[in-house]
């Protein structure tokens, strides 16, 4: 687990940047996933931490049960909170932010 992020780098990149790639990932879910990306961040360590308390409470110690736990239910409900995330808050002050942008042009 804990070179988790290097085994799945070194797996997929191979498969994805060659000329003609076994595995293709749209763009339109990259750029999805990019505009969640802060959404994400945020939210990911709460939601494993609620996922942690949650099995504490039914008192789950199986190391086995837990990880299955944390990577079925961890990102999904982190992509899913993240969506509402941006939909509800993000996309909101996004739009103040270009209600209230000034931009100074000429030459002096």
């Amino acid at each position: 687990m804990k070179y988790t992020l290097f085994y799945f780098a070194t797996l997929f990149y191979p498969l994805q940047w060659k000329k003609n790639p076994l595995l293709r990932f749209e763009k339109k879910l990259w750029s999805y996933l990019g505009n969640l990306s802060f959404g994400i961040y945020m939210w990911h360590f709460i939601v494993l931490g609620f996922i942690f308390s949650f099995l504490k409470y039914f008192r789950i110690n199986n190391e086995t049960i837990v990880n299955i736990a944390l990577y079925t239910c961890g990102l999904p409900l982190t992509i899913l909170i993240a969506h509402f995330s941006y939909i509800y808050i993000e996309q909101p002050f996004l739009h103040l932010k270009k209600k209230f942008t000034v931009v100074n042009s000429g030459g002096a």
